[in-house]
């Protein structure tokens, strides 16, 4: 895994934030072997150029993140995964300008971290193949998998506020 952040401070500061993460978290027995497995740069064609999946995981609008990806398409091999990872933004409309779209996904992991739950995003380009792989990914990382149409927000949040509006009607 490599983090990458255009700032070398803020790149080790993700580093320690996930680092904390992982004391904190009983279910990961060996955090230095994973912290091994992790590195830091400033360099984003070091960052993605030989990646299998590039999530991009900032805070972006989506005119931001069809920058970003049409940025480093040129460094990424043809069957890369894209994911960006903005809640607020559909995968559709993030990837829009990207030749290759169809290799777009989305990933929105659930807080906590510990929880296996992850929903794969499907846009409007993205191809069964990808949808497939993206799946694949998910449980090798040790994850659940669930598919959903690409939309507003999240799709298991949109459950919960659902659930617990309906709760609040029935007290």
């Amino acid at each position: 895994v490599r983090l990458h952040a255009n700032d070398a401070n803020a790149a080790m500061d993700g580093v320690d934030i996930i680092e904390r993460r992982l004391d904190d978290d009983d279910g990961v027995a060996n955090v230095s072997e994973v912290l091994d497995r992790l590195t830091a740069t400033t360099g984003l064609e070091a960052a993605v150029s030989t990646a299998a999946v590039v999530i991009e995981t900032t805070t972006r609008d989506a005119t931001a993140l069809q920058q970003f990806f049409a940025d480093i398409e040129g460094q990424l091999d043809r069957d890369t995964l894209v994911v960006p990872s903005a809640t607020g933004v559909a995968v559709t409309a993030a990837v829009a300008g990207l030749r290759y779209p169809d290799r777009a996904v989305g990933l929105q992991f659930r807080d906590p971290l510990g929880t296996s739950l992850v929903e794969v995003v499907i846009a409007e380009q993205t191809t069964a193949e990808t949808a497939a792989r993206a799946d694949e990914f998910v449980a090798d990382i040790g994850c659940s998998p669930v598919l959903v149409r690409d939309g507003p927000g999240v799709a298991s949040t949109r459950l919960e506020l659902a659930l617990e509006a309906e709760a609040m009607r029935l007290v």
